[in-house]
């Protein structure tokens, strides 16, 4: 009962109850854009994150396969060389 009197005694008018309830859906309004703010920079972070690593990945992965496809053409190079031959193979991967 002592609340309820307290707040009939600040807001004794309609218009002081009227002003009370804008300032609070003002408030819950600003909360909730806040928080949805942060929310969407968070998620937008996170895909910059996720696209820096997979670019990471794609050039690593890149360039194992360039050395997996140098160290096979200097295999088959050494080889040829020991063999003394020339065979369509090498003829094919560009080797000297």
């Amino acid at each position: 009962m002592y609340e309820v009197t307290w707040f009939n005694e600040i807001f004794t008018t309609p218009s002081s109850k009227a002003g009370l309830i804008t300032v609070l859906i003002t408030a819950f309004i600003t909360i909730f854009v806040v928080l949805l703010n942060q929310v969407l920079t968070h998620k937008r972070e996170n895909k910059t994150f996720i696209n820096s690593k997979i670019e990471e990945l794609y050039n690593a992965a890149s360039e194992f396969e360039n050395a997996i496809n140098n160290t096979s053409k200097e295999v088959i190079k050494n080889e040829m060389q020991q063999n003394h031959k020339q065979t369509p193979v090498v003829n094919y991967l560009n080797l000297k």
